[in-house]
């Protein structure tokens, strides 16, 4: 499964090469931070988290290409730096491939949406004895829409559970709403907030919110820099930031 999964993620950057872009109806939902965007990027990623005083920084490849108009195809890659366990440790976290079927779009009451829905597989690459990850591979089905209520705004709630199919229990159920604004000059701000319930940890509610600030250089070019926060008393983190590279094919 590791190699099939890896394989994936490899097939997939090199298809991004060659994948064409199809025309989309709603222009102001194709912001590569919206994950129901149909669009084609490679994105690379350097984060830093603080985790009860840990330290955890996590390198990240992820993109998307379109195999139809219809159907998007993402990939991720992390690799975490962490000091968690007492000691300086380091190693892949996991691989990841999502699936995004979009069944229609249109105009309800003269707001734009796009109807998603589909499946996310994450695969864990047992580094769990460096602090690494989870003891567990688990795939996570979800459904989403995009509205966009006004020209420039983009609002997305999301619902996804993710359960194992190897390794130790997994059952959870996140409840996850974007906001996007485009700003001038070919910027834009992202507002992402998660609150999960975890059912098999007396259902704790794992919570977090990231803000993301990003230019445009150019077509094919961004960049922009992210804020993070952890919610609640079950919070994956304590705070955190990120700067992140972006290339649109």
């Amino acid at each position: 499964m590791r190699s099939l999964a890896t394989l994936m993620l490899f097939i997939a950057t090199i298809g991004s090469t060659y994948a064409q872009p199809p025309e989309a109806e709603n222009s102001e939902a194709e912001n590569a931070s919206s994950p129901l965007a149909k669009v084609r990027n490679t994105d690379i990623k350097l984060r830093i988290f603080d985790v009860d005083g840990f330290d955890r920084d996590e390198y990240k490849l992820e993109g998307a290409l379109m195999l139809t108009p219809e159907l998007k195809f993402r990939y991720e890659a992390r690799y975490w730096q962490t000091d968690i366990t007492g000691r300086d440790t380091s190693g892949m976290e996991s691989v990841r491939a999502k699936a995004i079927f979009f069944p229609g779009e249109g105009i309800w009451r003269e707001t734009p949406y796009r109807l998603a829905a589909g499946v996310e597989v994450k695969v864990q690459f047992d580094n769990q004895d460096k602090g690494i990850g989870q003891d567990s591979d688990t795939i996570l089905p979800f459904v989403g829409i995009a509205l966009v209520p006004r020209p420039g705004t983009t609002i997305i709630p999301l619902l996804q559970h993710e359960i194992e199919f190897s390794g130790e229990d997994v059952n959870v159920t996140s409840f996850r709403l974007l906001a996007l604004q485009t700003l001038p000059r070919n910027t834009w701000l992202k507002l992402d907030a998660i609150v999960a319930v975890n059912w098999e940890n007396d259902r704790q509610t794992p919570s977090f919110a990231e803000l993301q600030y990003g230019h445009q250089f150019t077509p094919a070019f961004g960049v922009y820099a992210e804020a993070m926060v952890g919610i609640g008393d079950d919070k994956p983190y304590e705070w955190g930031f990120g700067l992140g590279f972006r290339f649109l094919y």
